[in-house]
């Protein structure tokens, strides 16, 4: 059985498009180079499967393909018959006199050609070379046009780079928008115009949907690409979705995750007034950040609004170390002491707020301090 491009995917020649694209995934994922580094082999296989999966998902390409397979079936079905030795040549006639054919009486010679080498092609073997030569012709020249388009999109991407070397994000952007006309699937290219665009103008929307288009358009989308992503979402306060995405970033075992994802996360269920869910997030985040006082502060309101008044102390303590000027961080801790019924502090922590201008302090200290 000779050897396709099925086979390479591991499907029959009638597999459908959706056969085909689950079979191409599942290998892709299996040579990916991001879990095979430094495997010269496993990047070549992933290239390979790329090419395939080029033209077998492509409708116009898998047609001429297929059209190429039935032409070579059916030259093995019906193979030209190989011409047999003619007897005569084996066993010869003794040579005859040679007439003189310059005698006015001498038979006029017989010039009727002889079919001893007539090569005969039915029309049906004809056809079939003539469309097999158009579709190899139709296949080299698609080719020939995909690949000065894959170059015309090279250029064009590292015009956009030189650009954004300079600052010149808006050029950039359009150098990298030309690009995506010869490639509208290429998901590097859709990361890194969503870059240019923050860098540019903080086009959150635009980078949004360039990061959403870049991760619809990647087989195993990285951590640092979410992350894009989920930044947008915060800033955008779009929170829930934004919690979603690092959820997959924190789920995804095979990289080490960055410890702003679980300050982010915590952040996001802050906003939400998700206020238990925040804390397990900000304690992960806090073992590598002790020097926070923001997540000091967020973390120690969490504790406050749980009723874990101990803790947010300890939190509120870090805090006011970290803004002493802030008289909302000693209103805070005023009213934590407060709850644990130690008056004394919670009066000093009151009246500190109030000389540092925090008025809304004033009438908790004349109520419980004066």
């Amino acid at each position: 059985m000779s050897f396709t491009l099925y086979n390479m995917l591991g499907v029959s020649s009638s597999a459908t498009l959706e056969e085909i694209k689950a079979a191409y995934k599942t290998l892709a994922k299996k040579y990916h180079p991001d879990k095979n580094q430094g495997s010269s082999w496993h990047e070549e296989q992933f290239k390979r499967i790329n090419q395939v999966y080029q033209i077998l998902s492509d409708p116009q390409q898998k047609r001429l393909y297929d059209s190429r397979l039935e032409f070579e079936a059916s030259q093995k079905q019906n193979p030209q018959p190989r011409s047999r030795p003619n007897p005569a040549y084996r066993n010869p006639e003794p040579k005859k006199r040679t007439p003189n054919y310059n005698s006015p009486s001498a038979p006029k010679p017989n010039y009727k050609k002889s079919n001893r080498f007539e090569i005969t092609i039915s029309n049906k073997k004809l056809n079939l070379l003539v469309v097999g030569y158009y579709i190899v012709a139709i296949f080299l020249l698609g080719s020939y046009y995909e690949f000065q388009d894959y170059l015309k999109k090279r250029h064009l991407v590292s015009e956009a780079m030189e650009h954004e070397k300079t600052g010149r994000y808006d050029y950039a952007v359009s150098s990298y928008s030309q690009a995506l006309k010869f490639d509208k699937g290429d998901a590097e290219i859709y990361e890194r115009r969503g870059i240019a665009r923050l860098k540019e103008s903080m086009d959150l929307i635009g980078a949004l949907t360039d990061f959403s288009y870049a991760i619809s358009n990647s087989y195993s989308p990285s951590d640092s690409l979410l992350f894009k992503r989920a930044k947008c979402l915060f800033l955008l306060k779009d929170y829930p979705l934004a919690i979603l995405d690092y959820d997959n970033i924190i789920n995804n075992h095979e990289e080490v995750k960055p410890d702003s994802v679980y300050y982010y996360k915590a952040e996001s269920n802050f906003h939400l007034k998700n206020y238990i869910l925040a804390i397990p997030d900000y304690s992960k985040f806090l073992s590598s950040n002790s020097n926070s006082g923001e997540a000091h502060q967020h973390r120690g309101f969490s504790y406050y609004q749980n009723k874990d008044y101990q803790r947010a102390l300890t939190d509120y303590t870090i805090t006011v170390s970290w803004q002493p000027e802030n008289g909302v961080h000693y209103y805070y801790k005023g009213i934590i002491n407060f709850a644990l019924t130690d008056s004394t502090n919670g009066c000093i922590d009151l009246s500190n707020s109030f000389l540092l201008g925090y008025t809304e302090s004033l009438e908790l200290k004349n109520k419980y301090c004066d």
